[in-house]
């Protein structure tokens, strides 16, 4: 064998050694969150107060409704922040500390509000939560409480919860559905969002019990549909959940149908199996993209259908979606693992290796990726480096004994799920560089 090949063989056993007793101890004391991309809340007033005509006079006015409109997400926020300054100048504000009662609070939206609104957004999707979290507390809290209503108290809210201050969301959430002006379809949004609160507590039935309450209170609250639909999923009952996010796509929320698309194609590709609808699920990655084109799971997501398609004629393609995605999110961890397996593709065992170990590097810091998860893909990415160096070292070898290797990690989850992957792709790939593993196949078909 290679003596380099040999080397990194052996390093990496032992680095995956070191790993997984790491994230034994870690998964110990870790918490279990849920991964959230949309503020999906279609306030009762949004529309009245945007499509007021006396607001309408003004050209930023107009432009920044357009904005909002248009989930330009990026541009709301200077926009919002001009209007409110003009507000603030003509003396729209009160600045009174004496907040009236809850009972009390008419619920009305305004400039600050919206402000607010495009604050966690542009923290969500951008990857800067805290600071524009507190920018949007801060916003809210600059007002009395007659002022922002539970609109107000929905942000607030929002804001603890993309932080992960869970019990502060809770807290606002549940004074914004005590408000007795409250309808149905401003409670069920409180509901749905208590919900995925307990949702990324890793409470699933209690977070299930609100999702379902918020549904049934109104089923034209999307976001609780979508909702409804992840439970469902992660029970077990992915048929049953198809029609949700169908229903759900008639959301006017640019964000979260692009979020269902990007599930959809998710979808398409767990249905098929062994035989996945690759086109169908790269249309859905597609109309995610064109939806919401800032968002940078999309393009990993394209990437990855064009990669299991298998054909050097998307060579290109990959290539600018996977690096789309690295600049929109640096941090995150999935385009460097596609880019990896890519690579291996190439014949470039070394790059490989490098984005792999830039891919585990990152489970740390990718905000996308649910806290409960880092650690199980974290020793998914080592076994990854681990195997690619075996089918390495075999291809530089023949002598080496894989068959007996492949015995002693088959007892390990992830070698099949990585063997199922690779059936999907076309023509198999690595499945096929040598004739024992047929075998294995055969026993997953």
């Amino acid at each position: 064998m290679d003596k380099k090949i040999y080397l990194t063989v052996i390093v990496l056993i032992v680095l995956l050694w070191s790993w997984a007793m790491f994230i034994k101890m870690k998964n110990i004391w870790g918490g279990a969150q849920v991964a959230n991309t949309t503020v999906g809340a279609p306030l009762e007033e949004t529309d009245i107060y945007l499509n007021d005509p006396e607001n309408n006079k003004d050209p930023d006015f107009a432009e920044a409704k357009k904005s909002l409109e248009n989930g330009d997400i990026k541009d709301s926020v200077v926009l919002w922040e001009k209007i409110v300054k003009k507000d603030e100048e003509a003396g729209k504000f009160k600045k009174d500390n004496n907040t009236g009662s809850i009972a009390s609070a008419k619920p009305k939206i305004n400039s600050k509000i919206i402000l607010a609104q495009t604050y966690v957004q542009y923290g969500n999707y951008y990857y800067k939560e805290k600071e524009y979290a507190d920018k949007a507390i801060k916003t809210i809290s600059e007002m009395s409480e007659d002022d922002y209503g539970a609109y107000g108290m929905y942000f607030v809210g929002y804001a603890y919860e993309i932080t992960k201050r869970y019990d502060d969301a809770l807290t606002w959430y549940g004074k914004g559905l005590k408000v007795s002006s409250n309808t149905d379809r401003l409670n069920a949004i409180f509901k749905n969002q208590i919900g995925h609160v307990y949702d990324l507590m890793w409470d699933m039935n209690k977070a299930y019990e609100y999702y379902d309450e918020s549904y049934k209170l109104n089923s034209k609250n999307f976001q609780s549909a979508v909702n409804v639909w992840r439970f469902l999923v992660r029970t077990n009952r992915s048929q049953e959940a198809i029609p949700y996010f169908e229903y759900a796509l008639h959301t006017s929320d640019v964000a979260l149908r692009s979020e269902i698309y990007y599930t959809l194609s998710s979808i398409e590709l767990e249905f098929g199996w062994l035989k996945p609808d690759i086109d169908k699920s790269i249309f859905y990655a597609k109309e995610s993209i064109r939806s919401f084109p800032d968002y940078p799971m999309w393009y990993v997501a394209l990437a990855r259908w064009l990669y299991m398609k298998n054909d050097k004629e998307y060579a290109q393609e990959i290539k600018d979606n996977l690096s789309k995605s690295m600049n929109l999110n640096p941090n995150g961890y999935y385009a460097y693992e596609i880019s990896a397996l890519y690579e291996y593709d190439n014949g470039d065992f070394q790059k490989s290796v490098d984005l792999l170990q830039k891919a585990v590097h990152n489970t740390g810091t990718d905000m996308i990726l649910m806290d409960n998860e880092r650690g199980n893909t974290q020793n998914e990415l080592s076994y990854e480096m681990l195997l690619l160096a075996m089918i390495e070292a075999a291809k530089k070898d023949g002598k080496i004994d894989m068959h007996q290797l492949w015995e002693k990690f088959d007892a390990i989850p992830f070698w099949k799920d990585f063997i199922k992957f690779q059936l999907k792709r076309g023509n198999h790939w690595i499945l096929n560089v040598f004739e024992w593993i047929n075998n294995y196949i055969s026993s997953y078909n």
